[in-house]
């Protein structure tokens, strides 16, 4: 939902947006004919008679060798590359969306742990205190418990201020002012639950077929053949008919012909080898994009795998703190530990916890990167649509 809100007000779409109907645009400019013109000339002569001359001279100009048909695809091809590219600008403001959002709900949950620690410290320097005033325990611990309590404090006020900020880009992301998020409460279901190892083979298709740059850059490619089967139909000159009618000394006269361009001195070699050159280095751009594309799809899948086995890591040592915890608790109702004891287990659970929550945002992180790099959101529950070729025929392959 925040995605949708996002493509409705982020006014950076805005500027891709304008380009695509620029481009659009073009292909009304490419389908246009040339227009005919008339030259209209009055003469007066003076020998006697019929001094008055008249001229009516058209030219009607006719294109050859299909140019239109080549403007057309070119314009069409253009234009097929500003849609692309404006795909990847509402990407890229879906990514920025969704790292403010793992910014905003690591803060929050950063917000929890450091509570608990600072509440652990503080009971931890409340019983070295009543100790130090029976006199059974030195000042060090106590100092030590206040030194801990104080470090907490600044961590809490840190995360506080994280969050903040946070919500803060969140709204810019959105395109609003953060004031109009006030009152709404951020949900994420599944913050906590990343989408399982998905296999290598399909990843990368996706990725090479799906990717918006990858696109955009095949589109670049069959614009660039365009435009050379252009400049190639243009070494054919164009041909204007010219038919011309003169009224003189009382005679109407009549006359027809064409005219062209007499390709004697150069056949346009010059934007030809220029178009060549220019769409040789759209083929290398395409597969340097497509390399690119594949090796951050397996980099981004390789970090992937090692975020999530982290994480069952630190679920599991979560998991180990909270039977210390319960197994110290059980000690203290039956009055066979202190409660210093149990205070120190229940720290060590914290730390869990905050090692747990670093883990669960290094996954997210790690998620969102292999959705950059496959440009496909990979939310629990989603599956890899089945994926197929481009038809024959439907774009230009370096």
């Amino acid at each position: 939902m925040l995605t949708v809100a996002a493509f409705y007000f982020n006014p950076g779409l805005q500027v891709a947006r304008q380009a695509v109907h620029v481009a659009e645009a073009g292909k009304v400019t490419a389908a246009e004919r040339p227009n005919p013109s008339l030259n209209i000339a009055a003469g007066y002569a003076t020998f006697p008679g019929a001094p008055w001359v008249f001229e009516f001279l058209p030219s009607v100009p006719i294109e050859t060798a299909g140019k239109r048909r080549h403007r057309i695809e070119l314009a069409n091809r253009e234009a097929e590359a500003a849609r692309f590219a404006f795909g990847e600008a509402a990407w890229q403001v879906r990514t920025q969306l969704r790292q403010a959002l793992v910014d905003y709900f690591d803060s929050s949950r950063r917000i929890g742990v450091f509570r608990t620690e600072r509440d652990l410290d503080e009971a931890t320097v409340n019983v070295y205190a009543a100790l130090l005033r029976a006199g059974e325990e030195p000042g060090p611990p106590l100092a030590a418990a206040r030194s801990q309590l104080d470090t907490a404090d600044v961590y809490l006020r840190t995360a506080e201020g994280a969050r903040a900020a946070s919500r803060a880009a969140v709204a810019e992301a959105i395109g609003l002012p953060v004031a109009a998020l006030e009152g709404l409460t951020l949900t994420w279901q599944d913050y906590a639950r990343p989408r399982p190892v998905l296999a290598p083979a399909p990843v990368q298709r996706s990725a090479l077929l799906n990717r918006l740059d990858v696109c955009r850059a095949l589109a670049d490619y069959a614009s660039a053949d365009a435009a050379l089967r252009l400049e190639v139909a243009r070494q054919y000159p164009n041909i204007n008919l010219n038919p011309a009618y003169q009224f003189e000394e009382g005679a109407n006269m009549y006359t027809i012909g064409p005219a062209l361009v007499l390709p004697v001195l150069n056949h346009n070699q010059g934007p030809i080898a220029e178009s060549e050159a220019q769409r040789k280095q759209a083929a290398d751009v395409f597969l340097d994009v497509q390399a690119a594309a594949a090796g951050e799809t397996e980099r981004a899948l390789a970090a992937y795998r090692g975020a999530l086995a982290a994480l069952d890591d630190a679920s599991t040592l979560v998991a180990q703190r909270t039977g210390e915890v319960r197994f110290e608790r059980a000690l203290v109702q039956r009055g066979e530990t202190s409660q210093l004891s149990l205070l120190a287990a229940s720290l060590q659970r914290a730390g869990a916890d905050a090692a747990w929550v670093d883990a669960v945002r290094n996954s997210q992180t790690a998620l969102g990167a292999l959705e950059t790099a496959m440009e496909r959101p990979m939310d629990p529950g989603w599956a890899l649509p089945p994926l197929t070729a481009p038809a024959a025929g439907s774009g230009g392959r370096p």
